[in-house]
């Protein structure tokens, strides 16, 4: 333990002065107090010596050293701030954080509006777009593995008269009440304010003997599209439910 020590000045009253640095063979803890304020400490090491110094209730401060003690805490540009309040070092991410590598996360990414790479963004599982679109702006969407590729949700309808609504960027509509003859031809509107110039369409469904193909598809931008199917001359007359499938791509 060790108070303040009292020394003669020359010409003057006693003076009081700390003693030297004291020899710790462990790191000064919280529960040694006894000692004046300004106490310098050292644990002696293989290399260098650790410096301490008392600043009061239990608190003893490290001396900065060049083998790596933290002398101040400073924030990167674009990357992470530093800010001190009252002696508090607080890190925080500025409004636009860049990395300055790779970024890894073992669970989830999360953007609140949009999310972007300089090269690319690789996910374990899934890239979810909640509200807005996932944009290639010069690539492509690309499965490499076969059998996957773009899933989506199709509005349907089920057996139903012409004409119907299906809105939706897909969709499958069954129609029932199909009579085309030989040599015929019957008109299917499908109402879709997803259409533009532009939709993939696929046809199923025929009486046997039916020879029925699809004679021409007309579109009204953001209203409907109308399909003609005719049967082949001297075909069956089908009568079987026909269901059209199709992507609109605009």
């Amino acid at each position: 333990m060790s108070k303040l020590f009292q020394v003669y000045g020359i010409g003057q009253a006693l003076i009081p002065v700390l003693p030297p640095p004291i020899a710790f063979e462990n790191a000064p803890t919280s529960s040694q107090t006894n000692y004046s304020v300004g106490q310098v400490v050292y644990t002696p090491g293989p290399t260098a010596n650790a410096f301490y110094m008392y600043a009061g209730a239990g608190n003893w401060v490290e001396f900065a050293t060049s083998s790596g003690s933290i002398t101040a805490v400073n924030g990167t540009s674009n990357e992470i701030t530093a800010s001190t309040t009252s002696g508090v070092v607080t890190l925080s991410l500025p409004l636009v954080t860049t990395a300055p590598g790779s970024l890894s996360s073992t669970t989830s990414l999360s953007a609140g509006t949009s999310l972007s790479s300089g090269t690319s963004i690789t996910s374990g599982t899934t890239i979810t777009a909640t509200l807005g679109n996932i944009t290639a702006t010069n690539g492509n969407f690309v499965s490499s593995t076969s059998g996957k590729g773009i899933v989506l949700n199709p509005v349907v309808v089920t057996a139903a008269a012409s004409p119907q609504t299906a809105n939706g960027r897909s969709f499958s509509v069954t129609f029932s009440g199909v009579s085309i003859a030989a040599g015929a031809t019957q008109s299917f509107i499908i109402n879709n304010t997803s259409v533009n110039t532009l939709a993939l369409i696929s046809m199923v469904g025929a009486t046997a003997g039916s020879a029925l193909t699809v004679e021409s598809i007309t579109y009204v931008s953001g209203t409907s599209i109308t399909i003609v199917v005719t049967n082949g001359a001297g075909a069956t007359t089908s009568t079987a439910n026909i269901t059209f499938t199709g992507l609109c791509l605009n």
